[in-house]
Formats: structure tokens, C-alpha cells, sequence
């Protein structure tokens, strides 16, 4: 039982810096570029789904109900952020709703964003993805009306 509680652990850690470099390695084509090549996606996100699998493979084997704290088993570590395979499609889907948006709009909605939040969810599970997905908009929100307020300022008008 410890070394499956460490196999979590590791999985855990796997998929945290697995995101992150994803967020960087996005980022960074982003900036330099405008785009993000498709094989970052495909990439990232196979590597997601097969630590998921494993994820899900060793807490079933451990005996883990995904909704049940597992702090009396390892620090806190809890079931791996959600980690059902359902969890996991419906925090996918949140990109594939962003993907059909894109195309029902010719893409006033980027399509790099929902294969962005496609990926994330593998990663981060449902809630934390529709955080993640809030809180760009939130903070998308407040830099739109930051320029926009700049921009009114500029010209002279009133606000």
C-alpha cells in the first residue's frame, strides 16, 4: 500500500510539472509567435492522459473512493484532483465547448484556446479548469476595461 501512495505522490508531481511546462512551453511560442503548434497540444496532452490512466490505475488498486480525502494516507494528497475518467472527459469538454464556440463564431473565440483548455483539463480536472477558465475571463475582464479606460482618456471624453 506505501509504494502505491507513492506511486500517487509521484503522479501527482508528474502532472503539476507536466502543466507547467505546458503553460511555458505555450507561453513562450505565444509570445514569440502568435501561435502554438498543434504538436504541443497533441503532445502535452497524450502525456496528461496517460498520467491520468496511471493515476486512476493506482488509486482503484489502492482501494481510493476519488471523492474521499486520502490525508491519513500520505500528507493530504487527496484523490488525484478529481481523478475519475469522467472527471476528466467533462474537464476536456470544457475545451471542446471552446472549440465548437470557435467555429460557430469563425473563431471571435481562438481556436488555440480550446485546445489550450482541452489539455489543462487532463491535467487539472473539471474544477479546477472551470477555475482556470473563470479566472482568465476575470482577469481578461479587468485588463479590457483598463484599455478601455485608457483609450477614452486619450481622446478626451468622458467616462
Amino acid at each position: 500500500m506505501d509504494g502505491i501512495i507513492a506511486g500517487i505522490k509521484v503522479v501527482v508531481i508528474f502532472l503539476r510539472a507536466g502543466f507547467m511546462l505546458f503553460l511555458a512551453a505555450a507561453g513562450w511560442q505565444d509570445f514569440k509567435s502568435r501561435r502554438i503548434n498543434v504538436n504541443l497540444f497533441w503532445g502535452f496532452g497524450a502525456a496528461g492522459i496517460i498520467l491520468r490512466a496511471v493515476g486512476i490505475i493506482l488509486e482503484n488498486r489502492a482501494g481510493m473512493h476519488p471523492l474521499k480525502s486520502v490525508s491519513a494516507a500520505g500528507g493530504g494528497i487527496g484523490p488525484l484532483m478529481g481523478n475519475t475518467a469522467a472527471d476528466v472527459v467533462a474537464a476536456a469538454a470544457i475545451g471542446i465547448l471552446l472549440l465548437i464556440l470557435s467555429a460557430v463564431t469563425e473563431e471571435a473565440v481562438g481556436e488555440g484556446d480550446g485546445w489550450f483548455f482541452a489539455v489543462s483539463g487532463v491535467y487539472l480536472g473539471f474544477w479546477r479548469n472551470l477555475e482556470l477558465l473563470f479566472g482568465s475571463l476575470i482577469l481578461c475582464l479587468v485588463a479590457g476595461g483598463l484599455i478601455h479606460i485608457m483609450n477614452r482618456k486619450k481622446r478626451g471624453r468622458r467616462i
